[in-house]
């Protein structure tokens, strides 16, 4: 054994090499003990033996074109980690980097070099958790302060009526704005069903450009200076869907666009097109769907506003988050609760003085 084998085989990672076919040809000792596999059985097998069978097609093509493309190094991991199988059939989740490697037949091969990432995840989870919470505190404190107000309304009304019944007008204008505040509370419940994704909708096959293109002519007049765009593929396939709801779905990301960019000229682009999507390509992702193989229609609402910091984009989907009126608004939340209905997923990229680019996926329905 050469020192370069030596140092590999005492790496604290785990690290092993492949073909290009994906066949293990070495496998160092921190490997065996992350797999709790001996290098002699696992040596000549395939990569995918060390993947859950039904992630294994997905990584297959991502190592293909990882060859096929002549890119010399790859974070597989992307923004999350990815999952891996030891020989027992346990599951965990791991970090890998991929490196372009000359064989010593003179072949192109790779070296994978893996992290166990599951303290990492758990970490993660567990901030997750703690951040669900205040999510929860804050969507309890936006409900309690929005149904006060509706509430005072209404016994203030119900009061004023039960002492005017000897004057008609005074007590129905009172009972007039009666019924307004309890449409109001009607619409709130409404929308915090829309969030977690339990709203009775209608469902039939919708074609996402006309809607996009119909709710972008109906506000262009209320974005100001901005200049409001639409532009979609004339084939896109169908999605089954509440029109009602997508339409709405348009609406709160172009106002959001709008907002973002404030009172100052800007450009909001909204498009709509196809997209072929297998389960590593989430990896990131503010939402995944549920199948997350497949075909898709994507709508994206592009603006060229002041953009968010990490922390912010972190949350911006939940209930009554707003970095403008704290503790005000369930636009971003009844969209992400709208797509998550509809077995779609979301990608939201930002950075601050970049603008953001929101990309909402709707699986494609058969045309037949």
């Amino acid at each position: 054994m050469d020192w370069k084998e030596r140092v590999i085989d005492e790496a604290v990672e785990a690290i092993f090499t492949v073909d290009a076919d994906g066949t293990l040809l070495s496998f160092n000792h921190s490997a065996e003990q992350m797999f709790r596999c001996f290098a002699a059985d696992a040596i000549g097998q395939p990569l995918e033996r060390l993947l859950p069978e039904r992630l294994r097609c997905g990584h297959q093509q991502l190592f293909r074109r990882f060859f096929d493309s002549g890119v010399q190094s790859m974070n597989m991991s992307g923004r999350a980690p990815v999952t891996a199988m030891r020989a027992s059939g346990e599951e965990f989740l791991v970090d890998i980097s991929l490196v372009r490697v000359d064989l010593p037949d003179g072949q192109p091969g790779a070296a994978a070099i893996i992290r166990d990432a599951t303290e990492r995840s758990q970490a993660a989870a567990a901030a997750a958790e703690a951040q669900r919470y205040q999510s929860m505190v804050l969507l309890a404190g936006g409900v309690a302060h929005d149904f006060n107000n509706i509430l005072a309304v209404i016994l203030g009304n119900t009061d004023l009526a039960l002492a005017s019944l000897d004057e008609p007008a005074i007590a129905g204008e009172a009972l007039e704005d009666v019924r307004s505040a309890a449409l109001r509370a009607a619409e709130l419940a409404r929308q915090m069903l829309v969030y977690a994704g339990k709203a009775e909708s209608r469902r039939e096959l919708v074609e996402i450009g006309p809607i996009a293109d119909d709710t972008v002519k109906l506000l262009r007049g209320s974005v100001g200076a901005t200049s409001l765009r639409c532009s979609h593929d004339t084939d896109l396939p169908p999605i089954e869907a509440d029109p009602t709801r997508i339409r709405q779905v348009v609406m709160n990301l172009v106002i959001n666009a709008s907002d973002a960019i404030g009172g100052e000229p800007g450009i909001i682009r909204v498009a709509a097109y196809p997209v072929h999507a297998e389960e590593p390509w989430w990896a990131g992702a503010h939402l995944a769907p549920p199948e997350p193989e497949g075909d898709f229609v994507c709508l994206e609402v592009v603006d060229t506003g002041g953009g968010m910091e990490p922390d912010v984009l972190s949350r911006i989907f939940e209930p009554f988050f707003s970095t403008k009126f704290p503790g005000r608004g369930l636009g971003l939340a009844t969209t992400i609760g709208i797509v998550r209905s509809h077995g779609g997923g979301i990608r939201v990229t930002s950075e601050p003085g970049q603008g953001t680019r929101f990309r909402v996926y709707f699986p494609a329905a058969s045309r037949a």
